[in-house]
C-alpha cells in the first residue's frame, strides 16, 4: 500500500529538485520509492536519521533520479555495499555523499564510488569503521575533492593520507579523527601536497606529535580551525609554530594537551587577532595569567572552554 506521503509527494511536485526528510520517522522504503519513480529531477534528498530507510529505497533513486548529486544518508544504519554501489553506477555526477554512521558500508562501496563520481567534492565516511585504506586509496582518482570526513577507522594508515594529498590538491576539509595509526608522516605528506587546507581535525590520533604541526605551520597558512582532542604528545612548540604561520586561526581545540602551558596561549594571543572558540579544558598547566593574556588580546573570542585548569 501506498503511504499517503509518499502519494502526496509524487503527484503533487512532480518537478521536485530537493527535499529534507532528516529525522523524520515515519518514512520509509514505499515513500522513497514512491517519490523516485515520479520525480526524476530530483538532485538533492536528505534521509539522514531516517532508521527505516534501506537499500531499497537508495536503489530506486538511483535508477529513477539520474540527476542526484546530493544525497544524505547520515546514520541510516541498514544501508549497505550494495545500494552506493548502483547509486554510483547511475548517479555518476555524485558532488556530495554523506554516510555518517552506516557502519555497513565497507571498501567495496566506496571503490564503486570512487570508480564512478569523479566530481565527487564532499565524503562524510565517519563511523564508516569497516573502511581501510584499500577503500580510501582510491578517492585519490577523484580530483575535485575538498572536504573528507572519516573517523573511528582504525584499519586507516598514513597511507590514506598520503594517497589523498598527492591527487586531491584542492582539499580544504579534512576530518581523520580517532585513527589511532594515523602520524606525523601522514600529516606531513598532507601538509606539504595541500596548502588550501583551512578545517583540520585529528582528535584522538594519540602518535602525533609537534613535528605534524610545525609542518602544517610551515606550509598551510591559511588554516582556520584546528582540532586535536586529546593528541597528548604535543606541546608549546608545535602550538608556537601553527600560532606563528596561520594568523587566520579562528577555531582551536587543544583539549587535554597535558603538556601545553601559559606559552601557547601567549603565542595565539600575539599572532591570532581573530581567534573565536579556544578549547583548553584539562590542560592542566594553563593558569590565569595565561588566560588573561589571551582575552585581552583576543577580542573577538566568543567560547572559551579552561574546565580543569590550573585557572
Amino acid at each position: 500500500m501506498i503511504t499517503p506521503l509518499g502519494e502526496l509527494l509524487a503527484e503533487g511536485w512532480p518537478n521536485l529538485t530537493s527535499i529534507n526528510f532528516s529525522c523524520c520517522q515515519n518514512i520509509d522504503d514505499i515513500a522513497i520509492r514512491t517519490l523516485a519513480k515520479k520525480c526524476h529531477h530530483l538532485e538533492s534528498i536528505n534521509l539522514s536519521d531516517c532508521f527505516n530507510i534501506t537499500d531499497k529505497s537508495v536503489i530506486s533513486l538511483a535508477h529513477n533520479c539520474p540527476s542526484l548529486n546530493c544525497v544524505t544518508l547520515s546514520q541510516c544504519d541498514k544501508i549497505t555495499d550494495w545500494a552506493i554501489t548502483i547509486l554510483a553506477k547511475h548517479c555518476t555526477r555524485l558532488t556530495h555523499l554523506d554516510l555518517f554512521l552506516c557502519d555497513k558500508i565497507t571498501d567495496i562501496g566506496i571503490i564503486s564510488l570512487a570508480q564512478n563520481c569523479p566530481y565527487l567534492i564532499h565524503a562524510d565516511l565517519r563511523e564508516c569503521n569497516k573502511i581501510t585504506d584499500i577503500g580510501i586509496n582510491p578517492l585519490a582518482h577523484c580530483p575535485r575533492l575538498s572536504y573528507v570526513k572519516v573517523a573511528d577507522c582504525p584499519s586507516i594508515s598514513n597511507d590514506a593520507l598520503a594517497s589523498l594529498a598527492q591527487n586531491c590538491l584542492q582539499l580544504t576539509h579534512i576530518v581523520f579523527s580517532k585513527c589511532i595509526n594515523i602520524t606525523d608522516s601522514g600529516i606531513m605528506a598532507l601538509a606539504k601536497q595541500c596548502p588550501r587546507l583551512i578545517h583540520i581535525d585529528f582528535s584522538l590520533c594519540r602518535q602525533i606529535t609537534d613535528i605534524a604541526l610545525i609542518s602544517l605551520g610551515q606550509n598551510c597558512p591559511g588554516l582556520i580551525h584546528v582540532i586535536f582532542f586529546e593528541c597528548y604528545r604535543i606541546t608549546d612548540i608545535g602550538i608556537l609554530s601553527l600560532a606563528q604561520n596561520c594568523p587566520y586561526l579562528a577555531h582551536v581545540n587543544f583539549c587535554s594537551l597535558i603538556n601545553i602551558t601559559n606559552t601557547a596561549l601567549f603565542s595565539l594571543a600575539q599572532n591570532c587577532p581573530n581567534l573565536k572558540t579556544a578549547i583548553f579544558s584539562n590542560c592542566r598547566k594553563i593558569t590565569n595569567i595565561g588566560v588573561l593574556f589571551l582575552t585581552e588580546k583576543c577580542r573577538h573570542l566568543s567560547h572559551v572552554d579552561f574546565s580543569n585548569c590550573s585557572v
